[in-house]
């Protein structure tokens, strides 16, 4: 990768997800070369450490997280670190980075990232702390801050206005690693780049949509309903179900497409036949197509079959989404990360349905764990033919 004149501050650098999930994407960059070859990490937290002990520890969650750790590669990868031992509250730490991040004979600091890879209960604390410090002035510094952006509508305006106190909007990058999956780039493909897709990808064709988060470990269930108002979707039901301790982990959109306005084999064996539907998975990765055919043999029946719209062939590697959105904040580029209105929809959406939990405690639904939720949730379907895709 050509060079990239900014450096990488994390907060929180031992932290579970600085270890799990940022720097072996780090890691990953630098094994692919992707990583710029002046890119200056440093590596901010708590403990006693000196460069030494940091790069020992690194080792460690390396050879643990990264998935193909090579000692000669982590010894390159070692020379982009520096440890920086400080407190996220205390202004002297601010006023410590400010010094190591400042070039030789410069003014100001260089062009910064701040990865908060912290609770979000100091992302403004520290967000104040750098303005204080003067990394809200001229430069280029950016913000990358995780999930969750507030716990319901009102602290995430809150947490929007906060942050606009000290930082523009295009510092600010809010990350959400399933934007970061290829899979989701692929659909915008599918979606704008086939015109047979353009054409159906309307009110007219298609029946409805299910969104699926399914978690096998943890605790807790919630599904709901809500419509879209643009003319496109006006009148297709969208219906959302997520839950822990389900049958298998998965992430899916379902598209279901209307039937056939007729029905053309009625002096046949053919009784019904199915819609069609567009499986897109996001865990795990790929996208199908269910169409009907003909079953051989004498008599007319019909079968589904799924056309695989996979895009990897064998041997091309997947890219993580961290790796992805990294690159995509080291070169400035938003158009995967979330603006803040989306945000602000996303709990006008789910917030009303948390406050009606809170008040109806008695009427929330259990269900056996391993499985794929109450029967109830089937309810929630406007039409008696509709049912959950439980599998794509």
């Amino acid at each position: 990768m050509s060079n990239c004149n900014c450096q990488f501050v994390i907060f929180g650098a031992t932290g579970d997800l600085a270890c799990k999930k940022l720097l072996p994407a780090l890691y990953h960059l630098h094994c692919a070369s992707r990583m710029p070859d002046e890119l200056r990490i440093l590596a901010f937290g708590r403990r006693p450490w000196d460069d030494k002990a940091w790069q020992e520890f690194l080792q460690e969650q390396m050879e643990t997280y990264a998935s193909n750790y090579h000692a000669d590669h982590f010894a390159d990868f070692c020379k982009h670190f520096e440890y920086v031992r400080g407190e996220i509250h205390e202004p002297e730490s601010y006023a410590k980075l400010s010094s190591l991040l400042t070039p030789e004979g410069a003014e100001k600091p260089a062009d910064t990232i701040f990865y908060l890879a912290i609770r979000p209960a100091d992302f403004i604390p520290v967000v104040q702390r750098l303005s204080e410090a003067g990394f809200n002035q001229d430069g280029d510094y950016r913000i990358v801050i995780e999930k969750p952006f507030g716990d319901d509508l009102e602290s995430a305006v809150q947490l929007n206005e906060q942050l606009h106190r000290h930082f523009r909007e295009d510092q600010i990058y809010r990350i959400d690693h399933y934007l970061g999956k290829e899979i989701v780039q692929n659909l915008l493909v599918f979606r704008f780049a086939n015109l047979p897709i353009e054409a159906v990808w309307n009110r007219n064709y298609i029946d409805h949509v299910q969104i699926t988060v399914a978690e096998d470990i943890g605790i807790e269930n919630r599904a709901g309903y809500y419509d879209q108002d643009n003319w496109r979707w006006r009148g297709v039901p969208f219906y959302l179900r997520t839950g822990k301790r389900l049958t298998a982990k998965s992430s899916s959109v379902a598209i279901r497409f209307r039937h056939t306005p007729q029905q053309l084999f009625r002096e046949t064996s053919i009784e019904r036949i199915e819609p069609n539907w567009i499986l897109l998975s996001l865990e795990p990765e790929s996208l199908k197509i269910e169409i009907q055919i003909k079953e051989p043999g004498l008599e007319m029946r019909v079968r589904p079959v799924q056309l695989n719209a996979s895009y990897r062939k064998d041997g091309e590697q997947e890219l993580d989404a961290y790796e992805a959105l990294l690159l995509d904040v080291m070169q400035g580029d938003k158009a995967l990360f979330i603006r803040f209105d989306e945000v602000e929809w996303a709990w006008r959406v789910v917030d009303p349905i948390i406050k009606s939990w809170g008040r109806e405690t008695d009427y929330i639904l259990t269900y056996p764990a391993g499985s794929w939720g109450p029967d109830e949730a089937t309810r929630i379907m406007d039409k008696e033919d509709h049912y959950w895709r439980n599998q794509t």
